[in-house]
């Protein structure tokens, strides 16, 4: 699997492949995203949690559960592993890195430990964990159980229903679930719309970015030597992909009765890829 960069996050985030809402253009890395702190409670050492204005301060030992303030899709051609900063790790703030499977939708929600014998301050809205982005060889369909699976509420259900059934949930301990769950429904009804909107422009189908995977991939192959009957394969492949891309846009355009900005770049790029099919592809000698 490829690692995604700045550059591939920025090609594709809220445009294809992957939304996060509210995106902050500053939180894109060399190799990821920094999420932020959305919500975060205690859920061990609560006497010794306190938080002023913001600023939260986790004691020695204090175990905190931590929801980003980001709603995250990453389409079926897309993996990602969350890892913890390394400057709140040299603190001695511990979190197990996780998967976060193609096709997952909603917010993340992390654990935390204070592993250091001093308490460690964090400031709700402040970077925490990175997300990486991989992209997966082959794109998947499968999607993570059902609707209500594939959301973070999931989580602080089962933290009430599962996790603490066991021995009882002390007051103060379900007031912190409870804020999480509230928290998430809250933002969920406040980012739902929106969240669901990216993800639909996101995610439908896209003349302009097949044809451009198409091209990409024929020129990849080109330059690895392509010779022989493998180029009039890939010469012919790509007369017919492109037949097939025209006939599409001008179907796409007859029952739409109009022309999308993609739909122009479409014809514009089909255009020269027929001009240019007869010498773009000539075989080595």
């Amino acid at each position: 699997m490829a690692l995604l960069t700045d550059k591939d996050i920025r090609r594709i985030v809220n445009k294809r492949d992957l939304v996060i809402h509210p995106l902050t253009e500053g939180a894109i890395t060399g190799l990821g995203y920094d999420l932020h702190i959305g919500c975060i409670q205690p859920l061990s050492h609560l006497e010794a949690f306190t938080r002023v204005a913001g600023i939260v301060s986790i004691p020695p030992g204090g175990y905190c559960a931590i929801i980003t303030r980001e709603f995250v899709w990453i389409s079926g051609r897309l993996a990602g592993t969350l890892h913890a900063r390394g400057t709140l790790a040299a603190k001695g703030l511990f979190t197990s890195a996780t998967n976060v499977d193609p096709n997952f939708k909603g917010q993340m929600i992390m654990s935390v430990v204070n592993l250091s014998a001093v308490p460690i301050v964090l400031e709700e809205e402040q970077t925490f964990i990175t997300l990486l982005l991989h992209e997966t060889r082959s794109p998947t369909k499968m999607l993570i159980g059902t609707e209500v699976a594939k959301n973070t509420t999931r989580v602080t259900l089962e933290m009430t229903n599962k996790i603490y059934a066991e021995r009882g949930l002390y007051a103060n301990e379900l007031e912190s679930v409870n804020k999480l769950h509230h928290y998430l429904t809250d933002r969920r009804e406040h980012h739902s719309y929106q969240f669901d909107d990216l993800i639909n422009k996101a995610s439908r189908h896209n003349s302009l970015h097949s044809i451009m995977d198409f091209f990409r991939a024929a020129h990849t192959a080109y330059t690895r030597s392509i010779h022989g009957r493998l180029y009039v394969v890939l010469l012919l492949a790509t007369y017919i992909f492109t037949l097939c891309s025209v006939l599409w846009l001008g179907w796409s355009i007859l029952i739409t009765h109009s022309i999308s900005n993609d739909d122009w770049r479409s014809i514009v790029l089909v255009a020269v890829a027929i001009l240019s099919l007869l010498t773009a592809f000539k075989p080595k000698a």
